[in-house]
């Protein structure tokens, strides 16, 4: 077999198809390691994400149907919800109130999901 030119694409290839061939743990593994070098190198960029992954981790994300839905909760209690439709149209709340004594609920709806349901009626 002859000696490969070291080249970006070349060396992108053998990572590419190195890490096709490991298992999940070990995917898992080399990144932390990575990722603990990376941060001891550069405690600024530490602080940052340390505060990005921690709100994130600390939040949910449902799929429900066509529906992803992020719930967070902030450190004052507050609840934000925040969800999108996967057809990509803009997200509309219809105006029905579902809430009932001690509970609040919404419904929503998308343009995409009007303008179907206004194209093929009711379904």
């Amino acid at each position: 077999m002859s000696k490969p030119e070291h080249t970006d694409e070349n060396c992108g290839l053998l990572a590419a198809t190195i890490v096709e061939q490991w298992d999940l743990e070990t995917l898992v593994a080399y990144a932390s390691e990575d990722l603990d070098r990376y941060y001891k190198k550069y405690p600024e960029h530490f602080h940052n994400d340390w505060n990005q992954t921690m709100e994130h981790a600390a939040s949910q994300r449902l799929s429900v149907g066509g529906w992803t839905v992020h719930l967070v909760d902030d450190e004052d209690g507050h609840l934000s919800i925040h969800a999108e439709h996967e057809d990509g149209t803009e997200v509309h709340h219809t105006g029905d109130d579902l809430g009932s004594g001690n509970s609040w609920g919404l419904r929503l709806t998308t343009s995409g999901i009007e303008d179907e349901y206004s194209t093929k009626g009711e379904k």
